[in-house]
């Protein structure tokens, strides 16, 4: 959840989408939705490492 709430401050995807996200995979759809979510961690720890930091 840090990740996906980091990278929701670089305004890279928009904010409403990363909290519908959140929301979704941990309250219906865990498994659909965790490729998503899985796939946004992973872009952030890549910004984390190669980008400059977040706003």
């Amino acid at each position: 959840m840090d990740s996906l709430a980091q990278l929701r401050t670089r305004d890279f995807i928009q904010a409403p989408f990363i909290d519908r996200l959140m929301q979704t995979h941990l309250a219906e759809h865990s498994s659909y939705y965790g490729t998503t979510a899985w796939v946004l961690m992973m872009l952030e720890l890549w910004f984390e490492r190669h980008a400059s930091p977040a706003r």
